[in-house]
């Protein structure tokens, strides 16, 4: 269904863009489809309001450098990861495709949600350019849609754009120009700071999302139950009979099969309930999201109860406000990506879906878009971030290209990270250190 519905949106696009081709304007692979219609609206607009979008200049900028900084310790941290734990890293960077595609470098999502995810996202992007921008006395000369395209055939829309006139961005100030620069993704951080608003008052108040699975969060493997002390990490495995299972982290465990009968698991209370319910040595399975697992119930030999072999610490209250955050964002970044969700909604699955999505699709574009590299607004920031500290014009070239070749380097590193890590071992295997 999902190839049916590419078809038929290229087949539209490609109706639109021989209808219309007059307006069009082709640029490598990319279609343009510029307008000057709403640029008289943008400029009354962002000069009624200049000292609000110069605030919010000054603000994304802050925000935008240190989340660049985040994004770039945060890929460092990935590979790191890998090194250590291949076995829980995967590709930190991955394609969002509105098609069902069975690869580790894709994130599948329906059509809808995908259209209406990436409109929203680019609107609220472009529009945050294009104000600042205005606010600054900057000409935003068009803005349109940008599609990708095969020849004349655009595949889908890939972006919008605003064109603010180059030679006016050119000579205006530097803080000027990180302000424009910095506004798209301070848009983005501005959307998840609303949804964030929403879901912890709007959809707490009416109980919107109610338990429905325990989340493993990290998986950490010992011998003995015994040697389990107050300060072991969280979901550390006792059971011999699940050691070696492969049992890893972001997974949901939702029933248990024993006997021949299903229990539900909705919550910590009703799997350690359920398992008080069996003796040590019975067979049963866990049903999770990532498949069934199969084991042996164990004595917890400190409170001589049956237990599943899986110890799930409870957080202090010392640390409960700092863990409500942490576990908030957890739930609304892997509920979208799990087959079985972490929480159900009691209300329309949809709306809670999309808005889940949108979360996700504005957080990881908006810190992608961060990273100092060009053509990404990261990369203009971190130019003119250097323009402003740097004297010297050599030592700022030569700054630039080594922080871009960084960050392109680990991209990729990132992305083929099973390939990098081979030929980092044949690396040492020839000029071993």
């Amino acid at each position: 269904m999902s190839w049916l519905y590419l078809l038929g949106w290229v087949a539209l696009f490609t109706a639109i863009y021989f209808l219309t081709r007059k307006s069009w304007r082709k640029e490598g692979i990319f279609l343009l489809l510029p307008t000057k219609k709403g640029t008289n609206f943008i400029k009354q607009f962002g000069q009624k309001h200049s000292k609000f979008f110069k605030w919010f200049g000054n603000v994304s900028i802050v925000v935008g450098i240190v989340c660049s900084v985040i994004m770039v310790y945060l890929l460092i941290l990935n590979l790191q990861i890998y090194f250590s734990h291949p076995e829980i890293a995967g590709p930190a960077v991955k394609i969002l495709l509105p098609i069902e595609v069975d690869s580790p470098y894709v994130l599948s999502i329906s059509w809808h949600i995908f259209l209406i995810c990436i409109v929203l996202l680019l609107i609220f992007h472009e529009l945050a350019h294009a104000f600042v921008a205005t606010a600054q006395k900057i000409k935003v000369r068009e803005l349109g849609l940008a599609f990708i395209g095969i020849g004349p055939v655009p595949i889908g829309p890939i972006g919008a754009f605003t064109a603010p006139d180059e030679k006016q961005v050119a000579k205006t100030t530097i803080l000027n120009r990180m302000r424009i620069f910095a506004a798209g993704p301070g848009a983005n951080i501005l959307i998840i700071g609303m949804l964030t608003f929403v879901f912890i008052t709007l959809f707490a108040a009416i109980s919107s999302i109610s338990p429905q699975g325990v989340l493993i969060s990290n998986v950490t493997y010992c011998e003995n139950i015994e040697q389990l002390e107050s300060e072991q990490p969280h979901n550390t495995i006792c059971n011999p009979s699940l050691d070696g299972l492969n049992v890893s982290q972001n997974v949901v465990i939702y029933k248990l099969r024993c006997n021949e009968q299903e229990y539900q698991i909705s919550d910590y209370a009703s799997l350690y309930n359920s398992t008080s319910k069996f003796k040590p040595g019975q067979n049963a399975t866990l049903l999770t999201s990532a498949g069934e697992y199969n084991f042996s119930f164990i004595k917890n030999p400190t409170t001589n109860k049956t237990s599943i072999g899986i110890m799930f610490s409870l957080f202090s209250d010392k640390n409960t406000l700092v863990m409500n955050v942490v576990n908030f964002f957890n739930l609304h970044l892997n509920l979208p990506l799990l087959k079985y969700g972490y929480y159900a909604p009691t209300f329309e699955n949809n709306v809670f879906f999309l808005l889940c999505w949108l979360f996700v699709i504005n957080l990881f574009v908006g810190l992608f878009n961060l990273l100092p590299l060009k053509p990404l607004d990261g990369g203009y920031i971190c130019e003119d971030l250097l323009n402003l500290l740097v004297k010297n014009t050599k030592a700022i070239h030569y700054l630039k290209f080594s922080i871009y070749f960084l960050v392109f380097a680990l991209l990729l590193a990132n992305i083929f990270n099973q390939q990098f890590f081979a030929f980092v071992l044949f690396i040492q295997s020839v000029f071993p250190f």
